[in-house]
């Protein structure tokens, strides 16, 4: 009996500290999780508003004609291309150097020659008028000659000749014989200087009603 009881006392006592080790052992573990059980049962972080990028649409891709199976590659050219015409000139370029031109080696200019300045010979300011044929004027015999009388450089009358006839030769011949005896002409100039010079001069001949 006694070492029943003793036994009895020894596996109360074994189990008392078996339990009591494993409550220590329990809250040793309890308190060695309680950080991370706090952190697991922690309350969520405040959400914070993310702003999201503009979308852009990507470029569609550009459909190309597909390339024809009878054109090599060596056969085709592009489209956008310009051809340059060659400029070809009929003028033959001189390979002579060129002379350089100094201050004093002035090329020679060759003016174009100036016009010249002719004025016709100048009949005298005051002419008496022809002696009339004293036949022709008893005939009534009138019309009109025409002279061409011919002048030095020295205004002197060289020739006279009948260019137009009035019908009458008496008229004519008094005519010619009158400018032919002419005095007082100016002759005529070529650039300021007297030269010859040949005219025409009517003569009328009309009977004045006495």
């Amino acid at each position: 009996m006694y070492n029943n009881r003793s036994l009895s006392g020894r596996s109360r006592t074994t189990g008392l500290a078996t339990v009591v080790a494993l409550h220590v052992g329990l809250v040793g573990l309890l308190i060695t999780m309680k950080p991370a059980v706090s952190t697991l049962f922690a309350p969520p972080p405040p959400l914070k508003a993310v702003i999201l990028p503009d979308i852009v649409t990507p470029p569609q891709p550009i459909d190309l004609p597909a390339p024809s199976d009878d054109l090599s590659v060596a056969d085709w050219e592009p489209q956008d291309t310009m051809q340059i015409p060659e400029f070809v000139s009929d003028t033959p370029v001189s390979t002579a150097p060129a002379i350089p031109l100094t201050p004093s080696a002035t090329p020679n200019v060759t003016r174009p020659p100036v016009a010249d300045v002719r004025r016709p010979a100048l009949m005298p300011t005051r002419l008496e008028k022809p002696p009339y044929p004293t036949i022709s004027e008893r005939l009534n015999e009138e019309g009109l000659t025409t002279v061409e009388v011919c002048t030095t450089s020295k205004g002197s009358v060289s020739s006279a000749r009948l260019i137009e006839s009035s019908g009458f030769n008496r008229l004519d011949d008094a005519a010619i014989k009158w400018v032919s005896g002419l005095r007082g002409i100016k002759p005529a100039t070529l650039n300021g200087k007297p030269v010859p010079d040949c005219f025409s001069i009517p003569v009328e001949w009309k009977i004045e009603q006495r």
